[in-house]
């Protein structure tokens, strides 16, 4: 019988996860952070109404010079944020804290002209990383849902 429901509990758990990715992949959010121009927008990674990461450019990197700058944090204790960017092919990534705590990163590219995401992780290794409301819930890092970001 023990054996029953752990299986029963299992298999529950696994429909709830894809039930939540369903609804993560429905429900697109409205905003990014990334360059609109000479405007900034802010990125909120949400997963059913919850927010865990947050990410705001900082004030002025939407000038064209090609370094694009900007403040990231996990918005949920126990997880940790990471800002990623491809350029020329290659991601790159910059991780903060498992806590709260803002983190800071900026990076170059020569085009201004970068396909970026966000992740959070938490320490057992459950990796939710996406765009704009649109999330994949992974065991790794992943790039499915990314935003090309311009004009910074």
């Amino acid at each position: 019988m023990i054996t029953m429901r752990k299986g029963l509990r299992a298999a529950v758990a696994t429909l709830g996860l894809l039930g939540s990715l369903i609804a993560v992949q429905a429900i697109p959010s409205a905003a990014q952070a990334r360059c609109n121009g000479a405007t900034s927008e802010t990125l909120y990674l949400t997963v059913n109404g919850t927010t865990y990461a947050e990410a705001i450019p900082v004030a002025g990197t939407c000038n064209a010079n090609g370094l694009f700058r900007v403040n990231f944090h996990a918005t949920q204790p126990g997880f940790r944020a990471t800002y990623r960017w491809q350029n020329n092919g290659i991601w790159s990534a910059a991780s903060g804290p498992y806590s709260m705590a803002w983190s800071y990163v900026e990076f170059y590219d020569a085009n201004s002209n970068s396909l970026e995401n966000m992740c959070v992780n938490n320490s057992i290794g459950t990796y939710i990383c996406g765009i704009d409301g649109w999330a994949t819930i992974t065991a790794a890092p992943t790039n499915t849902y990314s935003w090309l970001n311009s004009g910074f």
